[in-house]
């Protein structure tokens, strides 16, 4: 995070693009997503497609892009993302006036920039760009740890259920999700004072809102 957000500020041009050393693009991906920009002044992020290059995966397209959407996203980016770290490309101003990446965060920092982009602009997806995520002994893909990338998620989501100006509902519902998902692996694993905090916390969270929607139905009323 720390190194792309350095590499962010040091760029001349208006969009940027982000690509890890093991991965690539095909040559024509940043013409495809620059042109969704050209088409719609009101697109901050274009992003196309992701396809497995080696291992068992190899040439399938990752499920979890799979769902591609375009338009004001947030609500749906948020049940989950669907738009990956590359091929996309995102407007340097807006990439600039929400922070860039969330260093804090040790992983998902590319679904909480997302969301956050998606809070301000339109998004586009186009099929025409397409990326290679590679396989290998050494990636990432095979050290994903289920309960950190969930205890990850539920801070993103912390983050929006404290600071949301819309879609508050739906970043609810997921809050709830993940911390229904932590809270079965901290048990099993035993770790029954972390089960017990991400279920208050939950409870607590959701109650407040659902009471301040309450009071603010009555007082219109009144």
């Amino acid at each position: 995070g720390v190194v792309r957000n350095v590499g962010a500020r040091s760029t001349s041009g208006a969009l940027l693009a982000f690509l890890d050393a093991d991965d690539y693009w095909e040559r024509d991906v940043l013409e495809h997503l620059a042109l969704c920009f050209e088409n719609d002044t009101k697109v901050g992020l274009a992003y196309g497609c992701l396809q497995y290059q080696g291992g068992e995966h190899d040439g399938k397209y990752v499920q979890d892009f799979r769902m591609p959407l375009s338009g004001y996203v947030f609500d749906e980016l948020v049940k989950k993302n669907f738009i990956p770290m590359h091929p996309a490309l995102v407007k340097k101003e807006l990439f600039e006036q929400i922070g860039g990446f969330d260093c804090s965060l040790k992983m998902a920092m590319d679904y909480d920039l997302w969301l956050r982009i998606s809070q301000l602009c339109k998004v586009q997806y186009t099929s025409l760009a397409k990326g290679y995520y590679c396989i290998s002994p050494e990636s990432n893909f095979h050290r994903t740890d289920l309960l950190s990338r969930n205890m990850h998620l539920y801070r993103i989501m912390i983050k929006f259920v404290q600071n949301a100006n819309q879609g508050l509902p739906s970043v609810l519902r997921r809050l709830a999700v993940v911390s229904l998902t932590i809270c079965m692996h901290s048990f099993k694993k035993k770790y029954f004072l972390k089960t017990l905090k991400y279920a208050f916390l939950t409870g607590w969270y959701s109650l407040r809102y659902w009471c301040k929607k309450e009071h603010n139905a009555r007082r219109n009323i009144g």
